[in-house]
């Protein structure tokens, strides 16, 4: 399925290093995939991410051995707020300079910032942003077929 494919190529998390897919590859160390999910959740006042690894279900902050992982938040708008985000950040950090070096120093006041009106950026159009909120309601429900949630993002 379309969604459950943007999902599971969202990071790829190898050698502990992290590549953001976006028009460009960008090379994340482990330290910044942690603080690239801080920054999502504090930017789209989502309770919690859950990353969903082969073996377990383990949240970002544990995650150490190479892995392809997966994310799912508590609501659908979430899921497209945070593509919508993520994309924001690929750009900002494929143009490099003063982003990457505030999310190295973990000044999350200049990340934010940075984030509420990126140059360069378009945001999603309302249409655009209604078919992934559909293509998410559809993946939810085909995901609850087989698996059910503990509303709060996790997975039973």
């Amino acid at each position: 399925m379309k969604l459950h494919r943007f999902i599971r190529s969202f990071c790829i998390i190898d050698g502990g290093e992290v590549y953001v897919e976006g028009e460009r590859d960008i090379s994340l160390d482990l330290d910044l995939l942690i603080l690239l999910w801080q920054v999502l959740v504090i930017h789209t006042s989502i309770n919690s991410i859950l990353i969903r690894t082969d073996r377990d279900q383990i949240y970002a902050q544990k995650v150490r051995e190479g892995s392809t992982v997966a994310i799912f938040a508590d609501q659908a708008a979430s899921l497209a707020l945070i593509y919508s985000t993520y994309q924001k950040i690929a750009h900002l950090l494929s143009e490099g300079g003063g982003f990457l070096d505030d999310m190295r120093r973990n000044n999350l006041r200049s990340v934010l910032s940075d984030l509420k009106e990126p140059e360069g950026v378009r945001l999603d159009t309302n249409k655009e942003l209604v078919m992934t909120i559909e293509e998410i309601k559809r993946f939810r429900e085909e995901w609850n077929m087989t698996k059910s949630f503990d509303g709060m993002g996790g997975v039973k």
